[in-house]
């Protein structure tokens, strides 16, 4: 039998929405079998499971929440898990330096002033973001659609994070040059 065949029959005699408690039980004993997979590895609390047939296990739960979700319709978007990949590593780099007062000797009032209208530019810029990332997150979209919208919005959530990373930079040199923060 061919794989839409078999899907086709187990909705015929399934729910949909027991076919998604079917997925849950499945992705619960995934994870129970990635738990006792990574004590297998690491040895530190013993398991009689050896780390090969630990990893079977891992293999055999997730085919079946892998056919759980295929009958419900449910497939990974390649732009989605490329996104998530990059989210992931990113976490893994290396934290960014603190900023850091710039350097210089022509410290004068209007230094200070442009900072401040700087600091409070770039506010009001990451407030923008901010509302129009929640709005296209909100919004009503065709499905052909959604991977667009995901990269839009991975783009503000980047676009927000160096808009934050500026502003901490700009506030820093601002305490830097006033000799106090301007949240005080």
């Amino acid at each position: 039998m061919k794989r839409l065949d078999l899907e086709a029959a187990i909705l015929a005699k399934v729910s949909i929405p027991a076919v998604y408690e079917q997925l849950a039980e499945e992705a619960s004993e995934l994870s129970h079998a990635a738990l006792k997979c990574a004590r297998a590895l690491r040895g530190e609390n013993p398991t009689p499971v050896s780390a090969e047939a630990a990893r079977m296990m891992v293999s055999e739960e997730y085919a079946d929440v892998y056919n759980a979700a295929r009958t419900l319709g449910i497939f990974v978007d390649p732009d989605m898990a490329i996104a998530k990949m990059e989210r992931w590593a990113a976490r893994l780099a290396p934290e960014p330096p603190e900023p850091q007062p710039l350097p210089g000797p022509e410290i004068t009032s209007d230094t200070a002033e442009q900072l401040r209208i700087d600091l409070m530019e770039a506010d009001a810029r990451l407030r923008r973001m901010c509302e129009r990332r929640r709005w296209f997150g909100e919004m009503d979209i065709p499905p052909e659609k959604e991977g667009l919208r995901r990269q839009i919005i991975y783009q503000y959530d980047r676009d927000i994070a160096d808009t934050s990373r500026l502003i901490d930079m700009l506030e820093a040199n601002l305490e830097g040059l006033t000799g106090h923060s301007e949240q005080e």
